[in-house]
């Protein structure tokens, strides 16, 4: 049993990976595709999640589908608090997909939610907009 986990932990990384690389070239349907079967393997893959996200908001601009992605990325981090940076980073991402989808209370919403967990952009961007 733990030899399958292993297996399937090197599996999700290897599709994480190869993701990355997809994206990197701007095929973002393949980093997609990638990202899914990392996620597959390894359910609690946060940055899979973070990356399909930022795939989906870079292809055809299919905000509602990133959010949904930053969304399950901040439900893996939220079971992990350790990783409170990454956190503030899943808020940033999901609130700049929000604004895309014209969602600005949403928006608003998860930029504050970065801004206390320590993000520097998502502080200065409710300051830029006048936001408290």
């Amino acid at each position: 049993m733990e030899n399958d986990s292993r297996i399937k932990e090197q599996l999700a990384e290897t599709y994480f990976k190869e993701g990355n690389t997809a994206f990197s070239n701007n095929d973002c349907e393949k980093a997609i595709d990638c990202y899914k079967r990392a996620v597959t393997c390894k359910p609690d893959l946060a940055y899979a999640y973070v990356n399909m996200g930022g795939a989906y908001y870079h292809w055809n601009k299919q905000y509602e589908k990133a959010i949904e992605c930053y969304q399950k990325a901040i439900e893996c981090w939220e079971k992990a608090i350790e990783h409170k940076l990454d956190l503030s980073m899943a808020y940033y991402n999901m609130g700049a997909a929000y604004l895309k989808t014209g969602d600005n209370e949403q928006a608003i919403a998860s930029m504050k939610q970065a801004a206390q967990l320590g993000h520097e952009s998502a502080k200065n961007w409710l300051k830029e907009n006048g936001i408290e």
